[in-house]
């Protein structure tokens, strides 16, 4: 990256008008040298400042006007050679080429906007993007990432926003911040030891008291949990959903337990289910309460 193209658009504008005024100036006077020579006019007393009136005054002189044409030709061919050679010259840059924006590009790239993602900061104005475009943050661990971006967006982001937190340090800065400004802030840890989470039960919605809603709801949400693949045998899909299902139903018919997954899952995985659940079943039989049959034949096949 050189000077002139990490210079502002004035800046390069201003130097390209300058070059070319000195090109042109060269370019006159090698041709009014080359014409004097030519008319055996060139001596070292001749002053300078009064050989463009000169040429004036004998414009009409076919000689003058020859020798005037010869000049320009011959200027023209150097000037011709000189663009080649440098163009021939000029190597692209191996990495490309890059330059920091000036205000008034990021003024028109909506990178000055009064609110959005803020980026950063530039000759003492904030940098903030309004625009539909994504933002991608990369930079080695313990570099500023958080503090420098992540934690001045969660402060100044108006909208809603979804974070992974893994350490909680950025929940830890903010959230109280959030809830005062009136956000509503939930932290999702389902695996914090301390049970500080926030949670919910997909089977809440489950009137357990209705044998075909329990059947039915856990049917689909089986699915969806254990689904069928292609390449592997189906049993132990199947096997899979067909257990979900049917300890699924004995935990609904048993108010004294709570209908969550992981009641389920504590239910499959205490002790040997097929000697466990046969006792179970025939000991609700017993107490004249049994299981719905849905949910009986469902245990009974698992």
């Amino acid at each position: 990256m050189t000077r002139f193209a990490s210079a502002a658009p004035a800046t390069r504008a201003g130097l390209v008008a300058v070059a070319v005024l000195a090109a042109s100036a060269l370019f006159a006077a090698g041709a009014l040298t080359i014409a004097l020579i030519g008319l055996g006019r060139f001596s070292a007393d001749i002053e300078p400042a009064r050989v463009p009136g000169w040429f004036l005054y004998y414009r009409h002189d076919p000689d003058v006007r020859r020798w005037l044409a010869i000049g320009a030709g011959v200027m023209s061919l150097g000037l011709l050679i000189l663009v080649m050679a440098a163009a021939l010259g000029v190597r692209r840059p191996l990495h490309g080429a890059a330059r920091w924006s000036t205000a008034g590009e990021q003024r028109r790239h909506g990178l000055r906007a009064k609110s959005g993602l803020l980026l950063g900061e530039a000759a003492g104005e904030l940098l903030i993007s309004d625009g539909p475009e994504h933002v991608m943050l990369y930079a080695p661990t313990r570099t500023g990432k958080g503090v420098g971006v992540v934690i001045p967006n969660l402060l100044a982001w108006p909208a809603s926003v979804v974070v992974l937190d893994i350490k909680r340090e950025n929940f830890s800065a903010t959230a109280g911040f959030r809830a005062e400004a009136g956000q509503t802030v939930h932290l999702f840890d389902p695996l914090a030891s301390d049970g500080r989470t926030a949670r919910f039960n997909p089977l809440d919605h489950i009137d357990r008291s209705s044998a075909v809603a329990v059947l039915d709801e856990l049917q689909r949400i089986a699915g969806m949990l254990f689904p069928a693949h292609s390449h592997a045998d189906p049993f132990w899909s199947e096997a899979a959903r067909t257990g979900f299902i049917g300890v699924g139903a004995y935990v609904a018919a048993t108010p004294e337990l709570p209908f969550t997954l992981g009641e389920i899952y504590r239910q499959l995985t205490e002790g040997d289910p097929r000697e466990r659940f046969p006792k179970l079943l025939e000991q609700r039989r017993k107490n004249g309460d049994p299981l719905p049959k849905g949910a009986e034949t469902a245990l009974t096949d698992f």
